[in-house]
């Protein structure tokens, strides 16, 4: 009896690290391919990228939903995660909406569509942020609950190195009219609609700071990144925010 249940418990233990093992695979390309998508220059380019984005991770966790003997809750943090990701889906599709309605709306002056496009973005980024650090703190708990009853047999959610000097130089957009350059001699310039604020820019770990020439100094703070764009916050409270590459 005890050799029959070693046996299913090793058995699960097996099953259940693959699975955490995919599930943190397809996490990485998903974060990569979903916030990858902002940087597109065409709404519609948009909306299909973040959704191909979406419904590439649903179709990689429903694969897993099929996985025999894996752990119970394992199986139930799939399920909250794939209506998760149904609620996220609709939530982008109403944001988007809004804002194409507010942008194609020819009654509306340039200053009221930005007024209204702020609005919206103040409803909808929240609740679409929300959703998505609901995943990250199911994987974290859930993470923790494996290694006290599996032993340290699962590799954590991994955490990018820094951003480094090289990666920050260049050109980036961030939104729609706000636009730096950070050039080799840290010197830099930030244009927002054609007027440009000159300055200096430093980098402390994943802390980019800017030290313009008329007294102000402003600090992102980079929380993710991939190859063509970095997520911040200016501060603990501070909705997300995203820089693209040009």
């Amino acid at each position: 009896d005890k050799g029959g249940k070693k046996e299913e418990f090793n058995k699960r233990k097996e099953a259940t690290t693959g699975v955490w093992k995919t599930i943190l695979k397809s996490n990485d390309f998903f974060l990569d391919d979903f916030y990858g998508a902002f940087c597109r220059k065409k709404d519609k380019e948009i909306i299909d990228a973040m959704s191909k984005a979406i419904d590439k991770q649903v179709s990689d966790y429903e694969l897993l939903q099929k996985k025999q003997d894996m752990d119970e809750d394992m199986g139930l943090f799939i399920n909250r995660f794939l209506d998760r990701s149904k609620d996220i889906k609709k939530t982008l599709q109403e944001y988007f909406e809004a804002a194409f309605k507010i942008e194609n709306d020819n009654s509306l002056s340039e200053k009221s569509k930005k007024i209204k496009s702020e609005e919206t973005d103040s409803i909808y980024l929240p609740q679409i942020n929300e959703l998505q650090n609901q995943d990250s703190g199911k994987i974290n708990t859930l993470y923790r609950e494996l290694v006290a009853r599996y032993g340290n047999n699962f590799p954590p959610p991994a955490q990018k190195p820094d951003v480094t000097a090289d990666f920050i130089k260049g050109k980036w957009r961030e939104g729609v009219n706000k636009f730096f350059e950070f050039r080799n001699d840290k010197t830099m310039t930030m244009t927002v609609d054609d007027k440009s604020y000159p300055g200096k820019w430093s980098l402390s770990g994943n802390v980019l700071t800017f030290d313009f020439e008329e007294n102000s100094t402003i600090n992102y703070n980079i929380f993710y990144y991939g190859q063509q764009f970095f997520r911040f916050k200016l501060d603990s409270s501070d909705n997300e925010r995203q820089l693209c590459r040009q």
